[in-house]
């Protein structure tokens, strides 16, 4: 896996951002276990989510179902997040729901049906 980009100790996560031609060149970022802590601590505090531009032009919420044309669809694991959580409820899923009563949600074999990720993604930092 290698060593933390950032204090050379061994890594013990990696994350790739893939090339988009003309866009962005592709990036791997690794991470000790101390490093990874602290990055997902300073990303948890309101402050610092977005950077100065970004909370210039405020949030974006990006409408869902303008791309179904084109293989846009909402996996089946935000339904059952929705279902389980009172309070998810992310107003592009909702807008969407609403206007699309009978969609059909895309499903994958590596995740398990009717229970979402709750222990891997509902963790707050410092738990």
């Amino acid at each position: 896996m290698g060593t933390c980009d950032y204090c050379g100790a061994p890594a013990v996560s990696v994350s790739t951002a893939f090339a988009i031609s003309g866009v962005m060149d592709e990036k791997t970022d690794r991470w000790c276990e101390q490093c990874r802590s602290d990055l997902a601590e300073f990303n948890a505090k309101p402050e610092n989510s977005m950077s100065l531009g970004y909370r210039l032009f405020g949030v974006l919420v990006r409408p869902m179902g303008a791309l179904a044309n084109h293989g846009e669809a909402v996996h089946q694991s935000a339904i059952d997040r929705r279902k389980l959580l009172d309070d998810y409820r992310p107003r592009n899923l909702e807008a969407f729901l609403n206007g699309n009563p009978a969609a059909v949600f895309a499903q994958t074999n590596r995740i398990s049906r009717g229970l979402p990720c709750k222990e891997q993604h509902l963790v707050t930092v410092g738990e």
